[in-house]
């Protein structure tokens, strides 16, 4: 199996199409694994992650407070918290 090594801070920034104030930089796509999806996103106060029907989307705000709804509940997290 071959590696990789991938330098996100290299990478052009683009905005999620869906969300709002959301900005993402590809880490893994289907072009290179078809069986994962993995971005760096960057979310500007007031931004929004929209629901949708995904499973798991795990989450580490690495400044401020982020809040999470999951099954009709809010929770809130400090920096640094998955």
């Amino acid at each position: 199996m071959q590696g990789s090594i991938v330098r996100t801070a290299e990478q052009e920034e683009y905005a999620h199409p869906k969300h709002n104030l959301f900005y993402l930089r590809d880490v893994v796509t289907a072009t290179t694994n078809p069986a994962v999806s993995v971005h760096r996103g960057r979310i500007e106060p007031g931004g929004e992650i929209l629901p949708t029907k995904a499973r798991l989307k795990p989450f580490m705000s690495s400044a401020g407070m982020s809040s999470a709804l999951w099954a009709r509940n809010r929770f809130l997290f400090p920096a640094a918290a998955v």
